[in-house]
């Protein structure tokens, strides 16, 4: 995962996942699985995993990291409302980390509350 090889980290953090009944492991074992898939542009599993994050462990769910990689893969997924939400929710609760930062970076667009659809398809969800 740190080497940026997320297939790998893929593989490892499902196992772990399937295999190991450690809650606080559990927990960062499904933050850095949501984040490979993530990094790999596999939304869906994506934000699967990171929504079980949200309802089996809500403290770690609301990390900067967390949301920030939520809202990246529900605006992939063409869900606005909720990658707006989730953004917005980034930038009050934790905004002046990297992650927020990374927000206002990557996509200015989300972080002002007027992104697209994936694909530059105009607003949505307004």
């Amino acid at each position: 995962y740190q080497q940026r090889r997320f297939e790998d980290a893929v593989q490892v953090y499902q196992d772990y996942v399937r295999n190991d009944s450690d809650r606080p492991k559990m927990a960062t074992a499904l933050l850095q699985l949501g984040v490979s898939y993530s990094e790999l542009s596999q939304p869906a599993l994506a934000v699967a995993t990171l929504e079980r994050l949200r309802f089996d462990f809500p403290n770690i769910a609301t990390s900067a990291q967390a949301l920030f990689h939520l809202a990246r893969g529900y605006q992939a997924l063409g869900d606005m409302d909720k990658a707006r939400a989730t953004a917005s929710g980034l930038l009050s609760q934790f905004g002046d980390t990297p992650w927020a930062n990374r927000l206002r970076r990557e996509n200015p667009a989300l972080a002002s509350g007027e992104a697209e659809l994936p694909g530059g398809q105009g607003p949505a969800g307004k």
